[in-house]
């Protein structure tokens, strides 16, 4: 059966995604991209694309049959490939490029990272200019192209009548370009020896106009298929799928006949009649309704026929079937039913006994099931079973798993509470399936179920204890246990083949099985084992064995979650496990207190979550390189990358810090506190040495009490720290970056030329109460320095002036004071770049202070709503452009002096087109 659904006109959804990318470009955001609008070419390409659009349509629908519409509309895929890939790498460009790459006037970015070195030259530039000349020459000669190939506009119907669309299974021409290899690969499925015994779908799918319905019509004429299949049928869907027209119309076409019944149920048995003991090949064509639960009810009378009492595999996953027909089990050479993810799926056939040959069963993800059919122990061939529900009653209850030794793979066991008693669960005879090795147990909790019964913890533990399975088991996972106590089968060292064991959700559970001997256990999950409060001795060894090695010594993932009574987790004297842990998660522990082992060599990665009373020493662990500390939260992000250690909205943020050299690790190199409101004092000695980067926000009670120094760290980040008064800074050699923001109340960062020789960028942004640099000048390696929303460093520099030998690039934002500016000897002369924005009461533009800037090659200014004067007529020399931006009545004033370096730009003026 050959399955189609139409969609929209490819090329004509791209004409306009690259029409829509090039008017969102704006033209000057590059030099490459103000080249190409210099050249006309972004008005070539924008025209050549809208010329192409109308007759799209056609071109598609003509191209199957037609060799030279078919090759003009790969041309114009090319075309737009390379424009479409064009656009994106100068978007990408202005996108990542510093303001000197896009222009060194036309920056708008406060950002602490700031490249100035230009790296894209005149070549380049003409490079593109190339590129895009080549692109618009080619659409151009499509565009005259289009009437000699009799190229239509508006042909394509409206949707919604689609009448217009059916069509029959005869072929118009015998003549299709480019489509033989797809004919062949479907032929070669429906001619395949397996499809004797096989119930297939093949789906035909793509974008309108590809010629789905024309390869459907060729394969269903060819030749070879006559022999294959004595009933065909071809039925075109067009707009509503309808199980009782469709199947009508199937009908119809077999018999050669009208079909006058409107019952759903006679039609069906009508067809199925017509289908039994036939090989079938049914075409749908053109489907466009996509409601997979129409399928269900359609399928019926195809999975009932005599033909289908052959089948050996039958795949239905992913379907949104309810029930199964118990005419399936009909289908007595069934080796391999697939039902996976079939979420809605809540029986299967009473009869499944029947199907004596069935091998492979697959119920994984139908989590819809609520029991499984009686007698399955008669099917002895089953080497697969995915899954197997239990029920009270001896037909489907536990026992029937008894016959089933030559299970291979994975298994779930679910409802488990069904089983009365450890009888019982011994009839399973688990420990006689050696070809198992992955294993899940599972029970409803009285949580889950509604039920308030009392639990006889000694009877749940018997019944898991006659569940032990063979030793050959690589994974286990317990999932609701209603004990007390775990068996002690669980820890024995004779599961060497066990590399991963969950325990989850065992409410009861007051002990730990003694899991430490396991040889080969990796990967070990623990979570919610609401009863328990403490991890001792046991957990590590087996008292009642005479051999003990290395506890866990082969454990690389460890994870306790969920554990709301658990307070102490005891490490033995001496203990020497956990050599291979790599990964330590605990979570949601919130009265765990004490220590954590404190010596993970192997450790790379922990992670401690809303655990806020295990104030306690943490590991040494040389090899860790990430780390994170977050307390209790709605939302957690901002987890650590590799080499990152987070502390977050935790009160653990000191014992953390104090605890960070301990780690003795060279592979921390970012260190992020946030929001932490718990009292905190950096000092350098908290810091590791190998540490590079700092960020501090959010944090209501930071305090630096003595000079920060580090030699490693390049880049500090503060923000939000609104206790912080004072930020002095110590020995910092190899300082680049230093960024404080929303800081309200410090006041000044005492001796930062001496401190940070080497300080490339610098930005204090809304930080009010700072009033001055110190004493001491800025450093003479500072290159950028960008200043927002300070009105006492405002007045500072406005009038004792910035002193800055090497300063490149000013950036001074939200200034609210300020009328007359720059007055002279203001601002250094090394300056290149100047952006003033956000000047709310500037008034004035001294160009005697410009002057001074004898360096000075850009000015910008940004919506400046009150400045309207220049005190002279004439730029400095050395400015080789001034952009005027937004709100700036000035910006019309200059128009007078017809100076080329004068550019004057609104919010609305960006089209790519000026």
């Amino acid at each position: 059966m050959a399955a189609e659904h139409q969609g929209r006109a490819y090329l004509s959804s791209y004409v306009d995604a690259v029409l829509n990318k090039l008017s969102s470009l704006d033209i000057n955001s590059t030099p490459e991209a103000k080249k190409l609008a210099d050249h006309k070419l972004f008005r070539r390409l924008k025209a050549s694309l809208r010329a192409t659009r109308p007759v799209l349509d056609d071109a598609e629908q003509k191209q199957i049959r037609d060799q030279e519409v078919n090759k003009c509309l790969v041309d114009l895929q090319d075309a737009l490939y390379m424009a479409d890939d064009l656009l994106d790498e100068l978007s990408t460009k202005a996108a990542t490029a510093t303001p000197t790459q896009r222009d060194p006037g036309n920056s708008s970015s406060w950002s602490h990272s700031v490249d100035s070195i230009l790296e894209d030259g005149d070549d380049d530039e003409m490079g593109v200019v190339t590129r895009m000349q080549d692109i618009v020459d080619k659409l151009e000669s499509i565009v005259e192209e289009k009437d000699d190939l009799d190229l239509k506009q508006g042909v394509a119907k409206d949707l919604e009548d689609m009448s217009w669309r059916i069509q029959s299974s005869l072929l118009e021409s015998p003549d299709i370009y480019g489509r033989n290899d797809d004919k062949e690969a479907i032929i070669k499925l429906l001619l395949d020896e397996t499809c004797d015994d096989k119930f297939s779908v093949i789906s035909i799918e793509g974008i309108g106009g590809i010629g789905k319905t024309t390869l459907a019509q060729w394969v269903y004429n060819d030749a070879r298929l006559k022999d294959k299949f004595t009933i065909k049928a071809w039925v075109c869907v067009a707009i509503k799928f309808d199980p009782v027209n469709v199947t009508k119309a199937i009908i119809e076409d077999i018999a050669s006949s009208p079909c006058n019944m409107v019952n759903l149920n006679s039609i069906q048995t009508e067809l199925k009649e017509k289908l039994t003991g036939k090989t079938f090949l049914v075409v749908l064509d053109d489907v466009w309704d996509n409601q997979q639960n129409l399928w269900d009810n359609f399928l019926k009378p195809f999975l009932s026929g005599s033909e289908l009492i052959h089948l050996r595999y039958l795949d239905l996953s992913e379907t949104p079937i309810v029930t199964l027909p118990e005419s399936l089990c009909r289908l007595y050479n069934l080796q391999t039913l697939k039902l996976r993810d079939c979420e809605k799926l809540e029986m299967l056939p009473s009869r499944m006994q029947d199907l004596v040959n069935l091998r492979h069963l697959d119920i994984r993800g139908a989590d819809s099931l609520k029991e499984m059919p009686k007698g399955m122990s008669k099917l002895k061939h089953l080497n697969f079973l995915s899954g197997y529900i239990v029920r009270e009653q001896v037909e489907n209850g536990i026992g029937e798993l008894g016959a089933l030794d030559d299970l291979h793979g994975s298994l779930c066991i679910s409802k488990l509470e069904n089983v009365k008693d450890s009888g019982e669960a011994l009839e399973a005879k688990m420990g006689n399936k050696k070809h198992i090795n992955i294993l899940e147990l599972k029970w409803i909790s009285d949580d889950d179920d509604g039920k308030d019964d009392d639990v006889d913890f000694q009877k749940e533990r018997n019944i898991l204890e006659e569940l032990q399975p063979h030793r050959n088991l690589k994974e286990v996972s317990i999932d609701g246990y209603r004990g007390e106590i775990f068996p002690d089968w669980l820890g024995f060292s004779c599961f060497s083949n066990m590399t991963k064991l969950s325990l989850r959700s065992c409410k009861n559970c007051r002990q730990l099985p003694s899991l430490g001997q396991l040889p080969s256990l990796q990967h070990l999950r623990i979570f919610k084992l609401d009863g328990l409060e403490r991890i001792g001795g046991e957990f590590y060894n087996n008292a009642e064995s005479c051999h003990q090695g290395t506890p866990f010594r082969s454990l690389q993932t460890l994870e306790f979650c969920d554990m709301p009574r658990w307070r102490e987790w005891r490490i033995p004297d001496g203990f020497d496990g956990f050599l291979k842990l790599k990964s330590l998660l605990i979570q949601d522990c919130p009265v765990l207190s004490g220590d954590l082992p404190a010596d993970l060599p192997a450790l790379e990665k922990l992670t401690i979550r809303n655990c806020e009373e295990l104030a306690c020493s943490l590991p040494r662990a040389p090899k860790l390189h990430q780390l994170n500390v977050m307390g209790s939260g709605r939302f957690w992000y901002g987890y650590a990358a590799p080499h990152d250690v987070v502390i977050k909205n935790t009160q653990l943020v000191m014992s953390i810090l104090e605890w960070l050299p301990h780690f003795q690790s060279p592979c921390l190199e970012r260190l992020k506190i946030h929001k932490c409101s718990s009292a905190i004092s950096i000092s350098g000695d908290y810091l590791p040495d190998s540490l590079q980067f700092l960020k501090i926000s959010g944090c209501s009670n930071l305090t630096i009490s003595e000079p920060l120094q580090h030699k490693s760290l390049t880049e500090i980040i503060v923000f939000g720290c609104d206790s912080l008064t004072m930020f002095p800074l110590g020995a910092l050699p190899n300082l680049k970056t230093l960024y404080i923001s929303s800081c309200r109340r410090l006041v000044s960062v005492p001796a930062l030329g001496f401190a940070a020789p080497h300080l490339d960028i610098l930005e204090i942004h809304e930080c009010p109460e700072m009033d001055c640099f110190g004493e001491e000048c800025l450093p003479p390696s500072l290159t950028t320095l960008g200043i927002r929303r300070c009105q006492k460093l405002e007045r500072w520099i406005t009038w004792r002036g910035l002193q800055s030998e090497g300063l490149t690039r000013l950036l001074l934002h939200r200034w609210n004071e300020v009328k007359w500016f720059p007055r002279e000897g203001c601002l250094p002369a090394s300056l290149q770049y100047l952006h003033l924005s956000s000047f709310s009461n500037l008034e004035t533009l001294d160009c005697r202070g410009l002057h001074q800037l004898t360096s000075l090659k850009q000015l910008k200014i940004e919506n400046c709503p009150k400045l309207e004067n220049i005190t002279q007529q004439n730029l400095p020399a050395s400015i080789s452009k001034l952009r005027i931006k937004g709100e700036c009545p000035l910006g019309s004033n200059l128009e007078e002096m017809n100076d080329p370096r004068i550019q004057s730009q609104t919010d609305s003026d960006y089209d790519s087109d000026s």
